[in-house]
């Protein structure tokens, strides 16, 4: 059964995705936060990393030189109003976590193949989900963590948890149900799935 990580790294890889970040720096994105936020529960073993420059010593499949033009586009990027560590590698920004990029191979290995059921589905599903709120909400650190992540976390991981077997097969293979499980077909489903009113932007 997955938890909180994996539904963090999940979903926050759809805002990203929905915000308009490719899939690379979506999936970077999406698991630096899940990183992040396990960091800041259990508290950070290393320091913030100095603003103009970043190692990435622990990158020991990249020669030497090539770390030292990546290491010299250290920024901070925004994914709404939320900040995180990032550096452009192979011309795509890629979030870092302490002295590693982040890539998607990372997330492929971290999160799609811990699954019991199809990433492709859930990925899908995280974005049809994210994708009802408003962009507004979206671009909000807070607003997205409690009306969002908060709000529907419980139900995701029960939902993202099911195996593939348990799901119903659709007589369209090309119609997806969004939470469809037998069990859930004749009660109504829990999860908070709605749009917002918009809100106005504040610096």
């Amino acid at each position: 059964m997955i938890d909180k990580f994996y539904v963090m790294a999940i979903i926050q890889a759809a805002r990203a995705k929905s915000l308009g970040l490719s899939s690379w720096s979506a999936k970077s994105f999406g698991l630096n936060r899940a990183i992040f936020y396990r960091a800041a529960k259990f508290g950070f073993n290393k320091s913030v990393p100095k603003l103009h420059k970043q190692k990435i010593s622990a990158e020991r499949s990249i020669a030497p030189e090539k770390r030292d033009q990546i290491e010299v586009t250290f920024r901070i990027a925004k994914v709404g109003d939320e900040k995180a560590y990032a550096v452009l590698y192979k011309n795509k920004l890629t979030f870092i976590a302490g002295n590693k990029l982040i890539k998607p191979k990372d997330f492929e290995k971290s999160i799609e193949q811990k699954l019991t059921t199809s990433f492709e589905w859930v990925w899908d599903d995280a974005l049809n989900l994210v994708n009802s709120y408003d962009k507004a909400v979206l671009r909000s650190q807070r607003l997205f963590y409690e009306l969002v992540y908060k709000a529907n976390l419980e139900e995701l991981i029960k939902s993202w948890s099911k195996p593939l077997k348990n799901r119903i097969e659709l007589a369209d293979p090309d119609y997806r149900m969004p939470f469809a499980y037998a069990h859930q077909i004749s009660k109504p489903s829990k999860r908070i799935d709605k749009k917002f009113p918009s809100f106005e932007d504040q610096d």
